[in-house]
């Protein structure tokens, strides 16, 4: 269990928000979350967890836990958990930031990659 201080804030990493400066200002805890339920459901190779753990060490002060989110945050509010939107990671509490997007001009996406991505090609 990572040691935290229950007077911060709790910022909530994982697989896909690895960013150093999400929030680097803010006085927080700063756990990386590797939840065996996502992996039982979406399973990743051993080099792949290697990746994400060494992408996770450009983030100043993170700790890692493998286990289950309700786990972890037993005893924050929600109001002082934070994490970033993604579709995998709803069940997270607390405050969800906007993703950062490649091409946020691109607010309207039908259809397949392709479509997507020329409208993207606009912006490059």
């Amino acid at each position: 269990m990572p040691v935290m201080d229950k007077n911060k804030p709790l910022l909530l990493y994982n697989a896909y928000n690895l960013d150093p400066l999400w929030r680097q200002d803010m006085d927080a805890n700063r756990v990386l979350l590797l939840e065996p339920s996502h992996y039982a459901a979406y399973p990743v190779s051993d080099q792949v967890i290697s990746f994400i753990l060494a992408l996770a060490e450009n983030i100043h002060g993170i700790q890692i836990f493998c286990g289950e989110v309700d786990e972890l945050i037993s005893d924050y509010p929600a109001d002082s958990i934070y994490s970033r939107q993604h579709p995998a990671f709803m069940h997270y509490p607390g405050i969800k930031d906007a993703p950062d997007w490649l091409f946020p001009e691109v607010t309207t996406v039908k259809g397949s990659f392709m479509s997507y991505w020329k409208q993207c090609e606009k912006y490059l």
